[in-house]
């Protein structure tokens, strides 16, 4: 009642010293809320007590104790914002418990309610790792939807800029330390991508799926490690190739081609080149070829930092390219290498693999051809009629390719049909550009044409 800190700051951790030392762990739960509801207790006093009971957990006798305590440390923060962040705390240790109890739901719906973007006191080290436990156990769940909006919370910029330990934050507040066990922001940028390739690998969005690969390629850290970066590259490689073409792909996939590093892995430089080079890949050549790169990609291959694999579960790869073990949430192992040709989806990626290839065949066959019969179409692309007349129609609605097919006669004619309007329109535009050129032309004759009269003239009075 007197407001002095000093003293009540002494006198709670006194009371909380004094249960601990006698082993009373129903007594100290009892003082821990009879303090939190004295008259005028205050917010540094409770702050310090809490902390110091946050402190005896890891010395309870048995599991059921452990976690009534911690139950009864977030009854005590409810609401505090002073509190926020040792609330926050005890909910993912709390929501890691139900989690190794094997209650996956209940550790997911827990731990997302927990705002911790707004919280102004908290690093924003360990708000990006928070986020991200969060995301994990919604990919864990398979809850997908849940997963994307988290991961939104998480912008990409905050990894290209270094974090300094500032005292206090843009609204005066002082910014807490770290919890210890924060991974830095090196690991925190990989873990971030891992999530989004988990999220858009069940999308079967390979384009993103790559674009993540780019930026874990593009980590220093990984780039230090010649076995990581060579199997990022080698996945950069094949998701290009599962993405169908595009601006943003064909983009990617001559930044891709150029990169300097594809002379250390030759057979993935010409699996790029096959794509950049406009001349027709049968699916039996190619497959023959790249059989051998396809069947190494059926399991894992690890991009994990040696910080990585600590308390990881090899089983972590049933969850279909990603995931954690049930060891400790801040030293998972997320493999962001994918089974690319393995596991159920394996057989899919192949047939969209085959079906690039065929894309591909249909565009260059287009470059070379106004027209062509569709036997000879099915010849080129080594496809039975029914199958490259149904290709052909999907890039059609797809609008990657503008063709016509007359049936009765089986030809195809590749281009936009001209009607009347368009030839009228065409004539027109070109007369205009002639007459352009003639008026520019008459002008230069005359500006000539007076030139020289100029010197004429000037000539015949110097004579004179």
């Amino acid at each position: 009642m007197a407001e002095d800190v000093g003293g009540s700051i002494r006198v709670t951790k006194a009371v909380l010293e004094a249960c601990f030392e006698a082993g009373k762990w129903d007594l100290l739960m009892e003082h821990v809320q009879l303090l939190s509801k004295r008259r005028s207790q205050l917010k540094g006093a409770m702050q310090e007590y809490v902390r110091l009971a946050i402190s005896y957990i890891d010395a309870t006798p048995d599991e059921d104790t452990k976690v009534k305590l911690i139950e009864t440390l977030l009854a005590v923060t409810m609401g505090k914002i002073f509190v926020e962040i040792e609330r926050a705390r005890l909910t993912k240790r709390l929501a890691k418990m139900k989690e190794d109890a094997g209650d996956l739901a209940g550790a997911t719906e827990l731990l997302q309610e927990v705002a911790v973007e707004t919280f102004g006191a908290m690093h924003k080290q360990e708000k990006i790792a928070y986020i991200l436990e969060q995301v994990r156990l919604c990919l864990d769940r398979g809850d997908n939807i849940r997963a994307q909006i988290l991961a939104k919370k998480i912008s990409p910029h905050a990894f290209k800029r270094a974090v300094a330990d500032q005292a206090f934050g843009i609204e005066g507040t002082r910014i807490e330390p770290p919890e210890e066990g924060t991974p830095d922001m090196t690991t925190l940028k990989i873990r971030y991508y891992e999530m989004l390739i988990r999220y858009h690998a069940a999308e079967d969005n390979y384009l993103e799926v790559c674009r993540c690969y780019r930026a874990i390629y593009e980590t220093d850290e990984v780039q230090a490690d010649a076995s990581r970066w060579q199997a990022a590259l080698r996945l950069i490689c094949w998701f290009l190739a599962l993405a169908p073409a595009g601006v943003e792909h064909n983009t990617l996939l001559l930044t891709t081609a150029a990169d300097k590093k594809l002379q250390d892995l030759p057979a993935y430089a010409d699996l790029l080149k096959v794509f950049t080079t406009m001349e027709i890949a049968p699916w039996n050549v190619f497959s023959e070829r790249f059989e051998a790169e396809m069947a190494a990609e059926t399991s894992v291959s690890g991009l994990c930092g040696p910080e990585w694999g600590a308390g990881a579960e090899p089983a972590a790869q049933g969850r279909g390219g990603g995931g954690g073990g049930r060891g400790d949430p801040e030293s998972r192992c997320v493999p962001p290498s994918l089974q690319v040709f393995g596991e159920e989806k394996g057989a899919q990626r192949r047939e969209d693999l085959k079906l690039r290839v065929t894309q591909h065949n249909i565009l260059v066959v287009a470059k070379y051809y106004s027209r062509v019969t569709l036997p000879r179409l099915a010849e080129l692309l080594s496809l039975p009629v029914e199958e490259a007349e149904t290709r052909l129609c999907d890039m059609a609605i797809d609008k990657a390719l503008t063709v016509s097919i007359d049936r009765p006669k089986g030809i195809v004619r590749f281009g936009k049909a001209e009607n009347a309007d368009d030839i009228l329109n065409a004539w027109g535009r070109n007369i205009d550009r002639v007459l352009d050129t003639l008026t520019k032309v008459t002008q230069d004759i005359s500006k000539e044409t007076m030139q020289r009269a100029a010197v004429a003239a000037g000539g015949a009075g110097t004579s004179a």
